[in-house]
């Protein structure tokens, strides 16, 4: 299946262990969707991960438990 993941996806998988946008996340992870992306939204996951608190909370819940 093929999805286009808005970087609203990314960020609440982020934010939250459980929940339906870390399951498509983990689902595109797996190869059960394959992402689509334009380069406009390529610019918004580039400018996402300049974010230095998203980062933070990304690297927080790894030290923590299990991604997926």
């Amino acid at each position: 299946m093929k999805a286009v993941l808005d970087t609203n996806i990314f960020v609440g998988a982020l934010q939250r262990r459980d929940g339906v946008n870390r399951a498509v996340l983990k689902q595109a992870f797996l190869d059960d969707i394959t992402p689509l992306m334009s380069e406009a939204l390529y610019s918004e996951y580039q400018s996402l991960m300049g974010r230095e608190h998203l980062l933070k909370t990304a690297v927080s819940m790894r030290r923590s438990a299990k991604i997926f």
